[in-house]
């Protein structure tokens, strides 16, 4: 369960500092405010991009990766791309998710998605 909260983080940290940089970066090419609101939407939209697709690249995350763990179905099997997606929505719900992982080792999106985070 630790490794599942070590790569969550350390996904969690790799798009937000990427997003905070392209957030700076266009600020400092143009001050104009239409423009700036069109951006923060466009990052906005990349953010849950970002979230959604995370996952998959072979059933891992970058955290994942480091981690050592993956997605799977309950077969043991890739999970499809619509079924990552259903899977990673749910952690808007993070308090939620939080508590099933502690009480079940199963977040509510891998229920949703009939998924299972494996050691690799």
């Amino acid at each position: 369960m630790a490794n599942r909260i070590v790569a969550f983080l350390i996904d969690h940290m790799i798009i937000c500092f990427a997003l905070a940089f392209l957030g700076f970066a266009q600020m400092l090419i143009k001050t104009d405010l239409l423009w700036l609101w069109r951006m923060y939407y466009i990052i906005f939209l990349a953010f849950l991009f970002a979230y959604f697709f995370k996952d998959v690249v072979n059933g891992q995350s970058v955290g994942k990766r480091i981690m050592k763990i993956k997605v799977v179905d309950m077969d043991g099997n890739k999970p499809s791309i619509f079924n990552l997606i259903i899977r990673n929505i749910t952690i808007f719900i993070w308090p939620v998710e939080a508590i099933l992982v502690l009480l079940n080792k199963q977040r509510l999106g891998d229920i949703l998605a009939k998924t299972k985070v494996v050691d690799k």
